[in-house]
């Protein structure tokens, strides 16, 4: 069995074992069913995620080696997205990555998500202030600050997140853009926003 098969065996196998205890009968039952089978449909749509990324959803292919991953966009990308590593990182400390882009032809917003998602990382798309992302005009999101750089084709932009500060820093070609505020938890995934066109990330993880 592959990992995906051996999760989904345990997890039924443990909603199983539960509804069977004397405490999951008459008032609390309800209550249990309707968590068992929240847990299950989170479960299944983690699974829908990493099929795509795996199997590279239509107008997105995802390379990912030890340290580094390509992500190459091409028009064919149903509409924006964000793509977020598997795992988080986590405080304290801080954590960074880098981001090249040898070709960038369309909108795209980088930084870190509290928890993934796929709506693209602006307040046009993305509500509340689980995030913080940089556009390429220039503008930190979700506060629209203007910072003090763009980048475009050929740029190399740099996120890193102290959980110690609680700020996440951007840099473009190793000079320091601008920051704002985390208000998330100690755990924050990278991630990247596209939209469909034709877009190169050459992606480093330190």
């Amino acid at each position: 069995k592959n990992d995906n098969d051996i999760e989904t065996h345990l997890l039924k196998r443990s909603i199983s074992n539960y509804r069977d205890r004397w405490w999951l009968q008459g008032p609390r039952r309800p209550a249990i069913r309707w968590i068992a089978r929240h847990l299950w449909l989170r479960h299944l749509r983690l699974l829908d995620c990493r099929a795509a990324l795996k199997s590279g959803a239509p107008g997105l292919k995802v390379t990912s080696w030890a340290k580094s991953c390509q992500i190459t966009v091409s028009r064919e990308l149903p509409g924006p997205c964000t793509i977020s590593t598997h795992e988080p990182v986590c405080g304290p400390g801080k954590h960074a990555y880098e981001v090249a882009l040898p070709k960038k032809s369309v909108r795209t917003a980088l930084g870190f998500l509290e928890q993934p998602r796929t709506e693209y990382m602006t307040p046009d798309y993305l509500a509340g202030r689980g995030y913080v992302s940089y556009g390429g005009a220039g503008f930190i999101y979700p506060a629209k600050t203007m910072s003090k750089a763009t980048y475009t084709e050929g740029d190399t932009v740099r996120c890193e997140l102290c959980f110690d500060s609680r700020r996440v820093t951007f840099w473009v070609n190793g000079s320091q853009a601008g920051s704002a505020p985390w208000h998330g938890s100690s755990t924050a995934y990278p991630a990247i926003s596209v939209f469909p066109g034709d877009v190169v990330c050459n992606v480093v993880f330190e």
